[in-house]
Formats: structure tokens, sequence, C-alpha cells
């Protein structure tokens, strides 16, 4: 943009390319460099960027010729580009432009040579008057041919430095029968999980990885979608008691191997294999591996085969996500730590999969304390377990203990560095908290170990909105569903943005297509029945509030919608119930020490309903004290209707905006 280019008397002078330096993390404090780019992930300055850029397509070279169009257009007439303004002169210069900024990429210059050669031919024969435009397009030459040539070259490196990244991709399961799949995914998993505990290192996701399962793209295709420069190729054959694991390290940009070994070992051996192939490709990469990183890479996590068999059986059960393989990894996790009590991986797993009975099945809240409990267990016989304190923050989350949580999400970080569910643990723990600015630094860095997560991605976009940036979370909150479709909370969270920007017609279109997709989801279900309403439906929408409530399902404020729309039909009685209800239930959760700020919100909704204004407003205060940011509904949602043109909610949503505002600005934004 103009700001980055001076013109001097030597000439013209590129003051940015926009290249990210390692600095800290102000996070953190890692030197370790945050790639913020996602694909399809609208990142730059928003006032210089192409279509594509902003609606999370591809992007290519065109992309630059696009944003050096702008800077052309803004240098000459000190503007950007706008209808009905006077053309730029000479008349070959605004065909130059307009053709720059073709809305189509296919109708701009198909590259940077050709837009070079159009640009030198740009006024050859100039008047008094071209002069002074003549000049700025010839100072503008060599600097557009070294902005755009950086720009290319920078577009075809790995996302981060090649030496220091990897992605372990799916081992093949050479084993005679196929149920042997689990096992060649667990030492994928493990294998991964050794290297994540390199600070040194960027480590891929397994969520991201096992997208590649049986692809038929070349490693750098993959290396480029992932971010990294290595790749980890191998297969496993198991054959009673005898193993055969082959690893092959591959160069990204050269396809070329690095490292590759063939081990074939015991059972018994298996862990040592593991560990020698995450400090041999450590070696292979250069990278620096520290005392403590080496000692817990060392470290055998059971002494029982047959319990680490039972684990990586469950832990494959329990990556589906489904209730019915939720109940089948408990029981393989409880027969792993019987067989061994001091498994402290089988004790972690068991706490993360209760905690999922009512997290995410809407079982009994007693399954989180049987979480934490687990969890505790597991920290007890390894107090250097970063899966242990993941489950740990897990259950404390659920429970409303968010600075604990948030505790607990940094001990892992700090002992497996590349562990995706911790760093978006950390992330979400903060937005919680109300401490947006952060929140965003560690989701960005979420995405950038598990750049082919859809959920990730649109926790990404979420945060973008409570920040007030909607170009980018739309970019984002798109992309999220490109990349996992059927991910209700990202469908949920995408109508939710588009009913906050005012667009009632796309937001049902949306809603009503994901409630096809997935009928018995709770957030598809919140997100059709709130775009119902806001559309003009309303018994559409209490029909689904029914079902939603009917199931006992988790939902955002669907027992006080549902009151509201029942006060609305003439059903006070039924609304009165359903108030008392909710208003029972979330002092309980006060009196229990949950410090979620959605709990203060939920009793200000109850009173607000009630047309008791002082209650209200004293919990929506208590809420912003608590980290209620108001982004989600404060601008559009029938339930803070009674409250609006009261001074004090004006006032209260003033502060708000104005720490959002602050912290917008810390995030960059």
């Amino acid at each position: 943009k103009p700001a980055n280019i001076l013109l001097t008397k030597q000439g013209a002078k590129l003051l940015d390319f926009g290249i990210a330096r390692r600095q800290p993390d102000e996070a953190t404090g890692s030197s370790r460099p945050r790639t913020l780019t996602g694909e399809g992930l609208a990142v730059g300055t928003p006032g210089y960027m192409a279509p594509e850029q902003l609606e999370g397509k591809d992007v290519d070279e065109r992309t630059d010729i696009f944003a050096f169009g702008l800077l052309v257009h803004e240098m000459v007439t000190g503007e950007r580009p706008f209808p009905g303004r006077e053309p730029l002169a000479p008349p070959a210069l605004e065909g130059f432009v307009q053709r720059c900024l073709a809305r189509d990429p296919a109708d701009r210059w198909p590259s940077c040579g050709a837009l070079l050669a159009a640009l030198a031919t740009v006024g050859r024969t100039p008047s008094r008057r071209r002069l002074a435009v003549v000049a700025v397009v010839g100072g503008l030459l060599f600097a557009a041919a070294l902005a755009l040539w950086t720009l290319r070259e920078r577009r075809a490196l790995p996302a981060d430095t090649p030496g220091k990244s990897i992605a372990v991709l799916p081992f093949q399961n050479l084993s005679a029968s196929p149920e042997s799949a689990y096992f060649a995914d667990g030492m994928t998993e493990d294998i991964l999980t050794q290297l994540a505990k390199i600070q040194d290192m960027k480590v891929i996701a397994r969520t991201s990885v096992m997208r590649y399962k049986d692809t038929i793209k070349s490693v750098r295709e993959i290396a480029s979608e992932l971010g990294v420069g290595a790749v980890l190729e191998g297969s496993v054959r198991r054959s009673g008691n005898r193993v055969r694991i082959t690893g092959q390290l591959i160069d990204a940009s050269t396809e070329q191997h690095i490292w590759a070994e063939i081990y074939d070992r015991d059972m018994q051996d298996v862990f040592a294999v593991q560990s020698e192939v995450a400090q041999r490709i450590a070696s292979a990469l250069h990278t620096r591996l520290t005392a403590p990183e080496k000692e817990r890479i060392e470290k055998r996590p059971t002494t029982s085969v047959e319990a680490y068999d039972l684990y990586l059986q469950g832990r494959e059960l329990y990556n589906r996500y489904r209730k019915d393989d939720n109940e089948e990894a408990i029981v393989l996790f409880q027969k792993a730590v019987a067989l061994d009590p001091q498994f402290a991986l089988g004790w972690a797993g068991l706490g993360g999969a209760y905690g999922q009975r009512a997290i995410r099945f809407g079982f009994p809240e007693s399954w989180v304390d049987s979480g934490i409990e687990a969890s505790r267990t597991a920290l007890r016989n390894d107090p250097a377990l970063a899966e242990g304190y993941q489950a740990l923050a897990t259950n404390l989350s659920r429970q409303g203990r968010l600075q604990e949580a948030l505790e607990a999400a940094r001990k892992a970080v700090e002992l497996k560095p590349s562990y995706a569910p911790a760093v978006a643990s950390v992330a979400s723990n903060l937005f919680n908290l109300g401490q947006l600015d952060e929140a965003i630094s560690w989701s960005r860095r979420s995405v950038e170990l598990d750049p082919r997560s859809g959920l990730r991605m649109s926790i990404l976009g979420a945060f973008y909105d409570a920040l007030g940036d909607p170009a980018r979370a739309e970019a984002a909150l798109r992309r999220a569903l490109e990349l996992q479709a059927e991910i209700g909370q990202s469908n949920w969270s995408l109508v939710m943005f588009l009913l906050r920007q005012g667009r009632k017609g796309e937001a049902l279109e949306h809603a009503r297509k994901a409630l096809a997709s997935a009928p018995g989801d709770s957030y598809t279900l919140h997100a059709a029945a709130v775009a119902e309403l806001m559309a003009g439906d309303p018994a559409r929408a209490r029909e689904l509030f029914e079902r939603q409530v009917s199931r006992n399902t988790p939902g955002s404020n669907a027992k006080v919608y549902l009151a509201y729309l029942y006060r609305r039909s003439g059903r006070i009685e039924d609304a009165e119930k359903l108030l008392d209800k909710t208003l029972e239930l979330h002092h309980r959760l006060l009196a229990s020490g949950n410090g979620y700020h959605a709990v203060p919100l939920e009793i200000a909704f109850v009173h607000a309903a009630r047309g008791d204004k002082d209650e209200a407003l004293r919990w929506l205060e208590r809420a912003r004290q608590a980290g209620w940011r108001g982004w989600e509904q404060a601008n559009w949602s029938p339930l803070f209707d009674p409250l609006r043109q009261d001074d004090r909610f004006r006032d209260l949503m003033r502060r708000i905006d104005e720490d959002v505002a602050a912290m917008r600005r810390r995030a960059g934004l």
C-alpha cells in the first residue's frame, strides 16, 4: 500500500514486504513464528485486499496485481477508487488500472511480467499535465518489480521455517487384518505426540493429518496445504508379538528423502521405536532438543503392552466423537487401567471420555466430576503428562472454573507445545474470561497447528466477530464449513454472525440447510430456531426450541427464548415455569462456583423477561465483570428488547464497546 512506498531522489524505496520476522509470541514468550494464515482465511489490510481474498477463496499472483492496481490509483489521485470519479490521466493508465482491478481474476493481467510490460508503455509521449503521473509510474517500476517478485517467491514457500515444521501422515496398515488399522493410526498419533513435545518444532495436529489418509496428493501439495517443510510417511505391519515399523522423512520442497529407517522389533520395544523415531527426526531437522524434552520423549507410558493396545483401541473410538463409540472407549480405557493402575495415559483417556458424556452427549453433570477425578489420577501417576492436564482443563471449563482450566491448559502447552487441543483450550478459556486480544492470538496458533480443522477455523471466525472484524470473521467462518460442513457449532456461528450483520435472509437460508443435514444437532436446532424467529415465523421458532428443550441438549438461551415465545402467544403460566427452572438452575451453578459469564447473563434475561429492569441490569453488569463482551446478541436479540431504551443499558454497552475497541487495538486489528 502507498504507506509502504517512499519516493526519494535516489528512486522508489519499498519499506515493507509484509514478511513476518521471528519475534517472541506475546502470549507465550516463544520465539517460534506465528503463521496466521490458514488456507482461505482473509489476512491483510482489508482496504487493499482482492474480492477473492475477502471471500476466503484461492489466491494467486493475480491477487497481488489487484492490490497493485489499488496502489497506483491511490498514489496518482490521492484516493482509493470508487464509482463515478474522474478518469485517470493518461487514458492508457486508466485502462491499465481498470484491468488490475477487475473483480474476476481471469480478467486481470495474467502475470507480473505482463503487468510490468504494460506499465512500462504507459505515457511514452507525456503532455505537461501527465509528467507528474508518468514520474510516479516510472518510479514505481523498480519497486513494483521487486515487490511482486518477492510476493510471488514468498507464496511458493511453506508457511513456516522448513527445517522446523512437520506433518506426520497416517501410517499405512500392512498387517494381514484390516482390524489392525487402529494400531497403525495409533503409531501415527504417538509419534506425532512425541514430536509435539519439542518446543523448537511445529507439528501438525492429528485431526488435520488424518484427513490425508489414503490420499493421492503429492507430498509437496500436502506440505503446502499444511504449511510445513517436512513430511513423515510410514507403514506398520503387526504379526503376533512382532511389529515392523518403517518411516521416511521427506523434504517437501524437493521431495527427497532426508532420513529413512526400518524397525523390526518385539511389541515390548514399540515405545523405544517411537522415541527413537522422534529423536532421529529432531536430529535430521536440526531441531534443538532440551534435556527435559528428551526425558519426556523417552519415558515409557506403561509396562503392559496389552494395556497399551486397549488404550489405542479406546482412543481410536473416542476420537470419533459419537455416543456409542464413547461408551465403548470408556470400557476399553477402564480395562487398560485395570491391567496397569499406574498407566497415566489410560487415566487421561478416561478423564476425557467421562467429560464428553456430559459435554457432548447430554448425560448428567456428575460425569464431569468423574472426569476431573480420572484426570487428577493421571497427573498423580505422571505429573508431566500433557494429556492429563488437557483432560482436566476440559472438565474444569465445563464447570465454569475458567481460571483453573486456563492454568491446566497452559501447563499442557508448556509440556507439549504443538498440542493443538490444549492451545485451543487456552484460547477458549481466555475468550470466556473476556480477554479477547490474548484469545485470538492463541486461536490463530491453534489454526496454524490444525489447519484442516473446521472447528478450529470456526472458533477463530467467532473470535474475529467478537473483536469487530467482520471481513476476517466471515472468511474464516465460511472456510470452516468448506473444511467440515457437518460441524453444528460452525453452522451456528455463521448464522449468529449473519444475524449480527443484519443479513436475516442469508441466516435463515443457511440455518434451514444446516438443519436439513443434521436435524438432531443441538447447535443447528438452536441456529434454525433463532433464524426463524428473526425472519418473522415465531410458530416455527417455537416448535424448534421445544424440540431442543425436550431433548435436554445443551443450547444457549433455549429455555429463555421459548419462555419469550410462550409469553408472546399468551401462555404465561408455561413461560413462568420455564423461567423459574432457568433461574433455579443458574443460581445453583453460581453456588457451585461456576464463573462463566453465561450464568449471570441467563439470570439477567429471566429478569428482563419479567420486566424487572433493575435486577436485569445488575446481573448484566455482573456478566460483564465475568467476561461478557456483548458480541453475540446485544445488537439484535429480542431478549434484550425490554432494556434497549434504558440509559443504564446504553451506558453498559458503551463501556463494553470501549473495552472491545481497546482489545482490538492490542490485537493489531
